[in-house]
């Protein structure tokens, strides 16, 4: 079955099986700091901003999606198992720790140096302060390396301190991704996600007194979060079909 806009409601969908959000909570530590900053105090990465995925999805969002945002979401320090510790949520990728007899083994230290530091720093809140011996990069998309320094220094790496494990060819193919394609790819995550838009603290609606069925949606947005400040209505008459009002919203921080 669809709902109002087209999107399958929870009617046969196997919702009542809570065992992904039991493994995903298994193991969890401590859930950290939802917000990560840089020395000049500019914000990294905000864990936090995925907050709204509570409750049932909205009309707009398939709800197979929304389900799986709200396992995603989830993050902190977790154990895996006996010696086998993992960072999620502190960047777009997931953060490896291995245990070993001399020190740590990293797995693929996120995108940033800065994300990649306070990973390491939550694990060492709790598992003190083992030197990292080696660090592993699974394959070379940036979410898999670009935090490197966050958890080495390039001395210690020179000195054979600590040994960097790729995979055969990572460099070449780290370049041809990364620069050659980064431009064309950047872009193109720009149009997809909007993530370089600035969150809006103002809304400008025309609410109309219509539910039309089209293939045009507005996305639901919790009105709680929002405090109306401005209303201009005006009713039907001969020239508009329907009512009709203009309406501001401020956010309610």
């Amino acid at each position: 079955m669809k709902g109002p806009l087209g999107m399958p409601d929870r009617t046969g969908l196997p919702f009542g099986d809570t065992a992904d959000f039991e493994a995903a909570d298994r193991g969890l530590i401590d859930a950290g700091d939802p917000v990560v900053r840089n020395e000049a105090g500019q914000v990294i990465w905000d864990n936090g901003s995925y907050g709204f995925l509570t409750g049932e999805a909205p009309d707009t969002v398939h709800p197979s999606l929304w389900r799986q945002s709200t396992l995603v979401a989830r993050q902190g320090l977790f154990e895996v198992t006996d010696g086998i510790y993992q960072v999620r949520g502190y960047d777009l990728s997931n953060m490896s720790v291995i245990e070993g007899d001399t020190g740590i083994i990293v797995i693929d230290p996120l995108i940033s140096t800065e994300t990649a530091a306070a990973a390491l720093a939550l694990y060492r809140k709790h598992r003190g302060d083992r030197p990292v011996v080696a660090v592993i990069h699974t394959r070379s998309h940036a979410d898999h390396f670009g935090g490197v320094k966050g958890v080495v220094s390039q001395a210690d790496v020179d000195a054979g301190r600590v040994q960097i494990i790729a995979p055969d060819g990572f460099v070449e193919h780290a370049i041809a991704e990364n620069v050659y394609a980064g431009t064309a790819m950047a872009r193109r995550a720009g149009y997809m996600y909007g993530a370089a838009l600035p969150r809006a603290d103002i809304l400008y609606l025309t609410e109309i007194d219509r539910d039309v069925a089209g293939d045009t949606t507005f996305p639901a947005f919790d009105r709680a979060r929002w405090r109306e400040i401005y209303r201009e209505s005006h009713t039907r008459d001969t020239e508009d079909g329907f009512g009709y009002a203009f309406v501001t919203y401020r956010r309610a921080h």
